[in-house]
C-alpha cells in the first residue's frame, strides 16, 4: 500500500513537472535559463536539427524574426525530401541535391542553417532504402524497363499468342484511340 502511494506521488510530480515544462513561459525563466535555451537552439539549427515544440514555441515568443527564419529553413528542407521522394535515378537524386544546395546565396543570413538541414535531408535520403533500389543512372533505368518479362501462358500455342494484341501503356496515347476510330477508304489507285 505504500509503495502504490509512493507511484502515485512521483506520478504526480512528474506530470507536474512536464506541464510546467511545456508551458513554460520565457518571461518567467531567469537569463541564464533563456540563454541555455538559445544555445541548445543554435546547436540544433547548426546540425541540422528539428527543434522540439518547446523550443518551437520558445523562439516564437523571443525571436519572431528567428521563428519565421526556422520555418523558412524547415520548408526549404521539406521540398528538398519530397524531390528526392520523386527521384528516379541516384544521379538524378544527386543532382537535385547539388541544385537546392547551390540555389542558396551566399548572402542569405540563415545559409548555413539551411544548408546543415538540407545536407541532413540528404543523408537520410541516401541511407534510405529507396535511394538503395534506385538504378545508377538513366541508362540503367532504361535498361530495366526493356527487360519486363512477358509472361507467357503454360497450356497454350505459341501461335496462339503471337496474335494477341499486347497493350504497353507506356506506348498508349488519347489520341492513338482517335486515330483508331478514324474510317479507313480502300479506293483502288
Amino acid at each position: 500500500m505504500d509503495t502504490t502511494k509512493t507511484v502515485y506521488q512521483c506520478e504526480e510530480q512528474f506530470r507536474d513537472f512536464m506541464m510546467k515544462r511545456l508551458h513554460q513561459d520565457p518571461d518567467t525563466m531567469s537569463e541564464e535559463e533563456k540563454s541555455q535555451m538559445r544555445s541548445r537552439i543554435e546547436a540544433k539549427l547548426r546540425a541540422g536539427k528539428k527543434l522540439s515544440p518547446e523550443e518551437v514555441r520558445f523562439l516564437q515568443q523571443t525571436d519572431p524574426q528567428g521563428y519565421l527564419q526556422y520555418m523558412r529553413i524547415q520548408q526549404l528542407a521539406q521540398a528538398l525530401k519530397s524531390q528526392l521522394q520523386h527521384a528516379r535515378t541516384k544521379s538524378e537524386a544527386n543532382r537535385i541535391i547539388a541544385a537546392a544546395m547551390g540555389a542558396v546565396s551566399d548572402k542569405d543570413p540563415a545559409k548555413e542553417y539551411i544548408i546543415a538541414a538540407m545536407n541532413k535531408v540528404a543523408i537520410e535520403f541516401k541511407s534510405s532504402q529507396a535511394y538503395k533500389k534506385l538504378p545508377e543512372t538513366e541508362a540503367e533505368l532504361a535498361k530495366q524497363k526493356n527487360k519486363k518479362p512477358h509472361p507467357t501462358p503454360k497450356n497454350e500455342d505459341k501461335d496462339e499468342v503471337e496474335d494477341e494484341d499486347p497493350f504497353d501503356p507506356l506506348d498508349w496515347s488519347p489520341l492513338q484511340d482517335v486515330i483508331d476510330g478514324l474510317p479507313t477508304f480502300d479506293h483502288p489507285a
